[in-house]
């Protein structure tokens, strides 16, 4: 408040500030997204691209965690949805992969 009160931007911390407790729930989405992956049989010769598509989903989760935090860093979204944001879709893509794993083959 005293850095706003005298002109600071703040909006940068802010969303720093937030994004320290929408963090700790990656690594609940990382086992959430990564579970259908890895019920993947052996054998069936689908363990490549289910590696690509695991380090690629890694990838597109850092990159919307970036893109929100910059658009809420600028001030053109609230802080918490910056912050929020890239785990409310990884939420859905893991609900979404691991509601068809059974139908997988």
């Amino acid at each position: 408040d005293k850095l706003a009160s005298e002109g600071v931007p703040t909006a940068e911390y802010e969303v720093s500030f937030a994004s320290r407790f929408s963090f700790p729930l990656v690594n609940f989405l990382a086992v959430l997204i990564a579970f259908p992956f890895g019920i993947v049989s052996a054998r069936s010769r689908k363990i490549t691209g289910s590696f690509v598509t695991g380090v690629s989903l890694g990838f597109a989760y850092y990159v919307i965690h970036a893109f929100a935090s910059s658009l809420g860093s600028a001030e053109l979204i609230p802080v918490h949805v910056a912050a929020w944001t890239a785990n409310a879709v990884g939420l859905c893509v893991g609900g979404y992969f691991l509601a068809g794993a059974e139908f997988r083959e």
